[in-house]
């Protein structure tokens, strides 16, 4: 049995969201293809970013369980 929380996760927009800012911070923003993972700085960093790639999509989902995805557009 799916829960919600499954089925937000395993939506294909959302994983391209968070592998296009994994590429972003992996590569373009370092100038290298590594980061330090355990540096907390760098985990902030990454959080913040998917935080404000994720934020909308997942505005979006909420409001079509609630209003329904027909009414909200």
């Amino acid at each position: 049995q799916k829960t919600l929380c499954t089925l937000i996760i395993n939506e294909t927009p959302m994983r391209k969201i968070i592998l296009k800012v994994l590429d972003e911070v992996a590569c373009d923003n370092t100038g290298t293809c590594q980061i330090n993972l355990q540096s907390k700085s760098a985990q902030i960093m990454i959080a913040d970013k998917l935080l404000a790639e994720l934020e909308p999509h997942v505005r979006e989902i909420v409001e079509n369980i609630v209003v329904g995805e027909d009414r909200g557009r």
